[in-house]
């Protein structure tokens, strides 16, 4: 009797204990595959750059394939197609841990409701200069979406949704990062704009 006891409190225990193990390893496993696909819109970023005398999309004309002048509500699909060519595929635009965005498979179908990353309006070739990032950025306690202009890095933070209060960025050297509430702080810092400004969508 006792050593019956004994299985069914370990299978108990073992039962309550279990699913508190896995989640950081499930939710660990979503950041890095959130962090591959703004590694590869990165690069892509970087190779429109390269084709474009450094410049980004949102720094070149609507002739020269790029969205400058695209009024404010289409702006952010129209930046992530114009890299269409780059990037190849539109599957890395939606974040695998972001329950409110679906992938798609297809550049022509591309809506909001497939884009889990915002735009970096005013990234450069300086390499801290951020291209894109999770949508869920907090300013001042509260989840935002469409521009969004941060004066004070202090007041941003990542938000519960997605990755639960942290995030990830690309930045104009191509590079890709997992952030605390810390790092993106102190990458907004070391961006040296006055006005850090995302489209989210």
């Amino acid at each position: 009797m006792v050593e019956l006891s004994f299985v069914i409190g370990t299978l108990v225990l073992f039962a309550l204990v279990l699913p508190a193990l896995l989640q950081p390893k499930v939710r660990r496993c979503c950041r890095i595959s959130c962090s591959s696909n703004l590694k590869q819109i990165g690069l892509a970023f970087r190779m429109f750059a390269n084709d474009h005398g450094e410049r980004f999309p949102m720094q070149v004309s609507v002739v020269e394939d790029g969205t400058k002048g695209i009024p404010l509500k289409d702006l952010a699909v129209a930046t992530f197609a114009s890299i269409s060519n780059e990037l190849n595929n539109p599957k890395p635009l939606a974040c695998p841990h972001d329950s409110e965005r679906e992938r798609t498979v297809d550049f022509t179908k591309l809506a909001v409701t497939n884009i889990s990353y915002f735009v970096g309006l005013d990234a450069s070739e300086y390499p801290f200069s951020i291209l894109a990032g999770d949508r869920n950025v907090s300013v001042s306690g509260r989840l935002t979406s469409g521009l969004v202009e941060i004066t004070n890095p202090v007041s941003a933070a990542w938000g519960p949704r997605m990755h639960v209060n942290q995030g990830n960025v690309a930045l104009a050297d191509g590079s890709a990062h997992g952030l605390d509430n810390w790092l993106l702080r102190n990458i907004l810092t070391n961006t040296c704009l006055a006005t850090n400004r995302f489209l989210i969508p």
